[in-house]
């Protein structure tokens, strides 16, 4: 593909910035066991998706507590932060797009206080210029696959869609940016190419976007 020509850059979190969705998983499991949700239930369907879309899943199929979601979010909570780590090349690719003046926004459906705990946890939050995270107290932005949060990013940066990429690790995700405007690598952290067809263009490695993308200030 010819280079396309960007300003800024979106990046999803869970799954793509940070290894955090086996972490998720057994926060899930754990609050699952305390509820009675079967053991062989996949967890896994909700990666991508808000926890409350997911705990909504739960709830409707197995009749169990609303309180299901709290109890996974103490549980992860009480985690702490030693079990999240980046994934490879994602500190030196947001480090060199830092160096090169080109804004960054983390667009995620977990919420803003999250992601900004773990960035900070991983070393990465004194890059990143804006993030927009889901809540269900703000009813006017929609958790992926809506474009909400996406949108959301982009008036932040005050940048066009056109000028803007970003980079999703599932098929909400990928969705989401679509549904923005925005040109979206879709990476092979959590799913396989066939998983993330709809992106534009796939990558297996975070710092391949330097070789399909001339970013400008």
């Amino acid at each position: 593909m010819d280079k396309k020509i960007a300003k800024a850059v979106i990046f999803d979190f869970d799954g793509t910035l940070v290894d955090s969705e086996p972490v998720h998983i057994i926060a899930w499991k754990k609050a699952g066991d305390i509820f009675n949700v079967p053991k062989d239930f996949d967890y896994s369907i909700g990666l991508g998706a808000s926890d409350k879309e997911l705990s909504n899943i739960i709830v409707e199929k197995y009749n169990v507590d609303e309180k299901i979601l709290d109890e996974k979010n103490k549980i992860l909570s009480e985690m702490g932060n030693a079990a999240y780590t980046v994934y490879d090349k994602v500190f030196e690719t947001i480090k060199k797009l830092y160096d090169m003046s080109i804004p960054m926004a983390i667009a995620s459906n977990s919420s803003e206080e999250y992601i900004r705990k773990i960035s900070s946890h991983v070393g990465i939050d004194k890059y990143i210029n804006y993030y927009c995270g889901y809540s269900l107290l703000n009813d006017k932005i929609k958790a992926k696959p809506s474009a909400d949060l996406y949108i959301s990013a982009l008036n932040l940066l005050n940048i066009e869609a056109q000028y803007c990429i970003s980079v999703e690790d599932s098929m909400f995700g990928i969705q989401s940016s679509k549904n923005a405007g925005i040109f979206t690598f879709g990476i092979t952290n959590t799913f396989d190419e066939h998983k993330l067809k709809d992106s534009n263009h796939i990558i297996t490695r975070i710092d391949e976007i330097f070789n399909y993308i001339d970013f400008i200030k």
